[in-house]
């Protein structure tokens, strides 16, 4: 990545714009971000969910939605929506998908 295009990504993170939002934008690994952003000065976000924002990730997960799909209800990272489910008290599901095979529930 060039130096315009470095100093425009690290100006619009230090502006607030959504991760996700910049990786599209530059074409970039969100992962690619966070290494411009740690290598740089400008200081890394530390973006917590408030309680309500916690139980609103525990009640949605718990309502039958994916990790995933969680995530994407909320923009937020899988991590960050599994660690307010957890942050919550609620518990996470085994991975895998769940066949339903001769009234018996099979884990894949």
């Amino acid at each position: 990545m060039n130096s315009p295009d470095r100093a425009r990504l690290l100006e619009a993170y230090a502006s607030g714009t959504p991760v996700r939002e910049i990786a599209t934008r530059f074409g970039v690994h969100r992962a690619t971000i966070n290494r411009l952003v740690s290598e740089s000065d400008v200081p890394l976000r530390n973006y917590k969910l408030s309680p309500s924002e916690q139980e609103k990730a525990r009640k949605l997960f718990e309502s039958g939605l994916s990790l995933v799909k969680v995530a994407e209800a909320m923009d937020i990272s899988r991590t960050g929506a599994r660690n307010a489910i957890l942050a919550a008290g609620g518990t996470m599901r085994p991975t895998g998908r769940n066949i339903r095979h001769a009234g018996h529930s099979l884990q894949l």
